[in-house]
């Protein structure tokens, strides 16, 4: 597929009344992303919808611990040689003060992501999503979710825990470049360089490419195209989400959508 390095981008079509957005988020809550924030606010004002890949209350409502959790016969030692474990717990407490054993009850996906979320500055900020999510609902947008939470949060379970552990150790074995590589990935975030983050999201997710990437970016495309054809919609999905042969964008234009990159100065 044609490359635009770009965030954003106009929906429109001859059955359009209004432009729509589509637009790459990114899930930290990094004080960088300040700037971001107020460029996109007239695109949200002027849209009538606004989607984010969950429902953000719904969220809040639900019993996330399900998804989240490991089962009670389920334990790190199966999946990783406990000094090895032990020495993953020392390096992270050493080069950010993470504490990995307060974290062992949940799934490692889950304590990765935690972890990415204490490399980016500003961890008192909302991450972008979740202030897409309420600047829409405080501008009285119709809201909605992407994907039902059900859906979103069920994918993590899809992947069998040896797999989980395997992605998990890789990310995580030497701390400090896993913090370069995570910098590096914002500044091309930064850049706009969506096909660069598509590759990275491909390859770090390997073996689980098709459960995070592909079956996901088709069902969000259902959903943004039913968005925007019921109205002007601002969606805001992850950037790593846009690009390839199933990146949404792809997957809209197959639709009879045009898709128009535009360019953000931040």
């Amino acid at each position: 597929m044609s490359y635009s390095p770009s965030l954003l981008w106009k929906i429109s079509s001859q059955n359009l009344k209004d432009e729509s957005y589509l637009f790459g988020s990114i899930h930290t809550n990094d004080n960088r992303l300040e700037v971001l924030k107020n460029l996109l606010i007239p695109f949200i004002q002027s849209c009538s919808n606004c989607a984010v890949e969950v429902s953000i209350d719904e969220a809040m409502k639900a019993d996330l611990s399900r998804y989240h959790l490991l089962l009670s016969e389920q334990h790190h030692s199966l999946f990783i040689n406990p000094a090895k474990w032990q020495k993953i717990d020392e390096n992270l407490f050493r080069d950010f003060g993470f504490e990995l054993k307060k974290h062992e009850h949940l799934k490692p996906l889950v304590i990765l992501n935690l972890i990415i979320l204490q490399l980016f500055i500003g961890s008192d900020s909302q991450v972008l999503d979740e202030w897409i999510w309420e600047y829409g609902k405080s501008s009285f947008k119709n809201m909605y979710g992407l994907e039902t939470v059900e859906d979103h949060y069920f994918t993590l379970n899809k992947i069998p825990l040896a797999l989980q552990y395997k992605l998990f150790f890789k990310a995580v074995k030497d701390p400090l470049k896993m913090q370069r590589r995570f910098e590096h990935l914002f500044k091309k975030y930064f850049e706009q360089d969506i096909r660069f983050l598509y590759r990275d999201a491909k390859k770090s997710s390997s073996g689980a490419r098709h459960l995070l990437l592909r079956d996901r970016n088709i069902k969000m495309a259902q959903v943004i195209e039913h968005c925007v054809v019921n109205g002007n919609t601002f969606a805001a999905v992850g950037a790593a989400h846009l690009y390839g042969q199933y990146g949404i964008i792809r997957l809209l234009q197959k639709k009879g959508l045009r898709l128009k990159p535009l360019l953000l100065n931040f």
